[in-house]
């Protein structure tokens, strides 16, 4: 999770700069606090791209960039996942559509350093 995020980032922003501006977005979790068994390794890498992301939306904003997480607000159950098997003992109640993380992506990346940045936005507290 991490390495990846960092790479494409590392990659892009001098793109995003050459370009006047822009935003960034890096999906994460809304379980960082959380402690699962066998899962640290996951929690300690979405922690570490909400760290990278904060720090670089305080680097970026004088480049006119604009830089946040976004995390679900529920738990999102992708096609492979389910295919794996995975998400059958989640209540549908607890579970957030796609669109939902889909529009928020959207309205965060629709943007520059003007708007929102530095945060870890959840997706149903963004407008849609």
């Amino acid at each position: 999770n991490l390495t990846g995020v960092f790479l494409v980032t590392k990659a892009v922003v001098p793109h995003i700069r050459a370009r006047g501006g822009g935003s960034l977005v890096a999906v994460t979790t809304n379980g960082v606090g959380m402690t699962d068994r066998g899962a640290n390794a996951y929690w300690v890498s979405k922690a570490g791209v909400e760290r990278l992301y904060l720090g670089l939306a305080a680097t970026l904003k004088s480049d006119n960039i604009a830089v946040n997480c976004l995390a679900p607000s529920r738990v999102v159950v992708t096609e492979g996942w389910r295919a794996g098997g995975g998400g059958r003992e989640i209540p549908p109640e607890m579970i957030e559509p796609p669109e939902a993380m889909a529009d928020a992506a959207v309205l965060l990346a629709g943007q520059d350093a003007s708007g929102i940045t530095g945060t870890v936005q959840k997706s149903e507290s963004m407008p849609g």
